[in-house]
């Protein structure tokens, strides 16, 4: 594998897990409470 190609990889990865971060924040904090188990009050009913 030569520097060129792995530079492409490089910023392949980057670029996929700026895009995981971006789609998954909003779904993590879009619920309400992102940690629902900490308050034992709080219910899925």
């Amino acid at each position: 594998m030569n520097k060129e190609q792995l530079k492409i990889y490089k910023w392949f990865a980057r670029i996929f897990a700026l895009a995981i971060l971006l789609l998954g924040t909003p779904f993590y904090f879009g619920y309400g409470n992102p940690l629902p188990f900490v308050n034992p009050e709080y219910t899925l009913a």
